[in-house]
């Protein structure tokens, strides 16, 4: 839609506003600004109609306004802040002359430009053709009508049929590579069954890409834009003696389209293999409550709102009112800067915590002729205490569950942590 090597495209954003709050608008119509400046356009001018939900959609006043703004600015496009339908498509380019596009094929333009994989590359495809194929007939009207007549098949429908068709088919291809996809997702994540998984979620732009470079300096792209990171990224670090596989997800945002929700969700697959979900929040927004709804609001459209979960606030180096702070209480709470690093020693004191009480404390006497168990023991054991013997080696060790049984020759002792 944007083309960033082209000259910067400006644009008019139009809020219909359902539930009229000043607040809410104005966070609206800039988080819509936001998107359009991150697919390289600008917004110069924007309008909120306050309408209310028994009202289908905007009237004739009201797109002649759009269009008389659109002169006036000299605007190439108008995006709407909610998704289009093809009834309202059709009925906004009665009066606008320009360009007429979505919140949602904003989105889909934005994630396309950011898909670096193969795997998001495919994902981003499927969702465009989703969104495409019930507006595919605005395309073919001034044929259709030409080709008028009862019992006759004019030249429009068949070009629509065929394209719609074409649609499909390209959508199965796709269906089936992500699907061969996931099947790769499930044996690397088989490979993986030893390690404790946490996964970052949250609203787009909350730092969990900033926050994720700290925790592993795994070099995942940080930027102050939005869907700046598309491709989950997992990388791994130590606690403990314990392998941590830690995994930046997709950003969420409002009203995100269906049709990339279910597109993405073998990116997202790595939230059901979590032992552990750090939810990063902006301290910053003033929307703060409503990006936290829609964050948990997805987690529960994906099945995972019961894994045990942290609420990380970030960036409270710029919160102006404490209050806001104090809106989740509990434990699983944890306030943080990922760019001054404040708050970012606890929450892995924390973590260190969570892992001690997951595992188990074991006495254990290893023979120096099992060197198996030795490299167990310094690979993924942490060691509180060791005796050296005449036979062997005698450790107090913290072990996960899953190694329990290659030692059950060998416990002399066994606490449950």
């Amino acid at each position: 839609m944007f083309n960033k090597n082209k000259k910067i495209e400006r644009g008019i954003s139009v809020l219909v506003n359902r539930r009229p709050n000043k607040i809410e608008g104005n966070l609206e119509i800039e988080e819509i600004s936001n998107l359009v400046n991150s697919v390289g356009g600008e917004i110069v001018e924007s309008l909120i109609f306050n309408i209310p939900n028994k009202r289908p959609f905007l009237g004739k006043g009201q797109l002649q306004k759009i269009q008389r703004l659109v002169k006036s600015s000299n605007s190439d496009f108008v995006v709407f802040s909610e998704s289009l339908n093809l009834r309202n498509i059709l009925s906004i380019e009665k009066y606008v002359t320009c360009k007429v596009i979505d919140r949602t094929k904003l989105i889909l333009d934005l994630f396309s430009q950011n898909a670096r994989t193969a795997e998001s590359k495919i994902q981003v495809e499927r969702a465009q053709l989703s969104y495409t194929l019930p507006r595919l007939t605005r395309m073919w009207t001034h044929l259709s009508r030409q080709a008028g007549g009862i019992g006759v098949r004019g030249p429009g429908e068949t070009q629509l049929e065929s394209d719609k068709r074409q649609i499909r088919k390209r959508i199965s291809v796709l269906d089936k590579k992500l699907t061969n996809i996931e099947k790769l997702g499930v044996e690397r994540r088989k490979s993986r069954k030893n390690l404790i998984k946490v996964a970052l979620v949250g609203y787009t732009n909350a730092g969990k890409s900033t926050f994720m470079n700290l925790a592993t300096s795994a070099g995942v792209l940080s930027e102050d834009r939005l869907f700046s990171t598309l491709d989950s990224t997992s990388k791994i670090f130590k606690i403990l003696n314990q392998k941590i596989l830690l995994s930046d997800t997709v950003g969420f945002i409002k009203n995100l389209p269906p049709s990339l929700v279910a597109s993405f969700r073998s990116t997202l697959s790595e939230l059901n293999e979590a032992d552990l979900i750090w939810h990063v929040v902006d301290s910053s927004r003033e929307d703060i409550q409503s990006q936290i709804q829609v964050t948990n609001q997805i987690l529960e459209d994906l099945n995972v709102s019961n894994k045990e979960k942290w609420y990380l606030f970030n960036k409270v180096d710029l919160v102006k009112d404490d209050s806001i702070l104090k809106i989740i209480k509990g434990d699983n709470v944890h306030y943080m800067s990922a760019k001054t690093k404040y708050g970012l020693s606890q929450i892995f004191d924390n973590l260190e915590k969570w892992i001690m009480n997951r595992r188990e404390k074991i006495r254990v006497f290893v023979p120096f002729d099992r060197d198996d168990l030795f490299k167990i023991i310094h690979a993924e054991c942490y060691i509180l205490d060791q005796e050296l013997k005449n036979d062997g080696m005698v450790y107090t060790i913290v072990i996960s569950e899953n190694l329990l049984s290659y030692f059950k020759n060998y416990v002399l002792a066994l606490e449950k942590r």
